[in-house]
């Protein structure tokens, strides 16, 4: 099956697509359950999103807390916009920015995938009313 193949670095998204294959399941046992819950599945995803967007602001507000320090400290000691790039240059390269550039990037992969959920999810109350209606025509 595909969902074998996928290998996902990202573990949030990895948890995150484990349970948007459980909310799209769309059984025949389960089709009435799901189409009362379209809304508020839609709303989970929704605040799942928020929540790794804050998570992205957190990560990127940080780093720019950090380089402002940083250089804040460098720029008292030499007013040289030569030396102030060159110290800027070393920052990029520090191994706390490197990690919090890692960590953004990882972020941004799931505030991606969410929005992708979401456009699946603007979909799925139609999806739901096609089955109903397919049942319907297959009893008949």
């Amino acid at each position: 099956m595909l969902e074998k193949n996928i290998n996902l670095s990202n573990n949030m998204i990895n948890t995150y697509y484990d349970e948007l294959k459980e909310d799209l399941t769309i059984t025949i046992a389960n089709i009435r359950e799901r189409a009362f819950l379209v809304s508020s599945t839609r709303s989970k995803w929704l605040m799942y999103l928020f929540k790794e967007k804050e998570n992205l602001n957190k990560v990127k507000t940080k780093k720019k807390e950090i380089v402002a320090s940083k250089l804040a400290t460098s720029s008292s000691t030499t007013n040289n916009s030569l030396l102030r790039l060159k110290d800027e240059n070393k920052l990029e390269n520090s191994d706390v920015i490197k990690k919090l550039n890692t960590l953004a990037r990882q972020c941004q992969e799931v505030v991606d995938f969410l929005e992708y959920v979401l456009s699946i999810m603007n979909d799925y109350g139609f999806t739901i009313k096609n089955t109903i209606d397919l049942l319907k025509l297959e009893q008949m």
